[in-house]
């Protein structure tokens, strides 16, 4: 499933650079483009893996108790 993803937002990158060379302005087109793919692909990615992330209290706790020895 992850390849198939992968895949999939490889054609469609290969497919819109030849609109994005032919811009004016590459930088401010390029840029948010590429963000945007990457925002995508996580957010795809997190979609399909099995396992959920972490949540965000779970990583706070771990770094106060890594500072904070039993606190």
């Amino acid at each position: 499933m992850i390849i198939g993803l992968i895949a999939v937002f490889l054609i469609i990158i290969l497919i819109d650079i030849p609109n994005l060379k032919k811009t004016k302005h590459k930088a401010r087109t390029i840029i948010p483009y590429f963000f945007l793919i990457l925002l995508g692909f996580v957010l795809s990615l997190l979609q399909v893996m099995d396992k959920p992330p972490m949540r965000l209290h779970t990583i706070i706790e771990k770094i106060i108790y890594f500072f904070v020895p039993g606190g």
